[in-house]
């Protein structure tokens, strides 16, 4: 059985354009390291903690996966960032470390925020239906970075 709001999840994510996506997953990651960071704070045992810091690490990895298949200095300097965060989720869950979250947790709001303007940017430059442009040239808001990779 599909818990409530997960059809509009489903389709939120069938529908998103490569950018959206990759700012869905680092919105995720944050999330879950919030919860990890929350959790912490409030005394749980770190098998708990662990939980949604494996959720983080889940994410980063196919954060650094989708950056790897880039073939350009910009998609290596991504990878090596996301590769950097996550050895530092690693450090901080061996060593049972809130602080070295803390660090994670920047880090990825930092991305966060990149990631929200290039969708916003891109998502401005989208022709708009209703305007006098012919329409085989027009696109609408789920067409706007289909194409968009970190190779462009």
């Amino acid at each position: 059985m599909q818990q409530p709001g997960q059809n509009y999840l489903d389709s939120k994510i069938l529908t998103a354009s490569q950018p959206r996506l990759q700012l869905m997953l680092i919105e995720g990651a944050v999330r879950f390291g919030k919860q990890a960071q929350q959790s912490w704070q409030d005394g749980a045992e770190f098998a708990s903690i662990d939980q949604s810091l494996s959720r983080v690490a889940e994410i980063l990895e196919e954060l650094i996966r989708s950056a790897a298949s880039g073939k350009t200095d910009l998609s290596e300097l991504v990878e090596n960032h996301y590769a950097s965060i996550y050895r530092e989720l690693a450090n901080c869950r061996i060593n049972q470390a809130a602080d070295k979250l803390d660090a994670c947790l920047e880090l990825l709001q930092y991305h966060r925020e990149t990631w929200k303007q290039v969708c916003q940017k891109l998502e401005s430059e989208v022709i708009p239906k209703h305007s006098p442009v012919k329409p085989h040239i027009a696109l609408d808001q789920s067409q706007a970075c289909e194409s968009f990779s970190l190779e462009a």
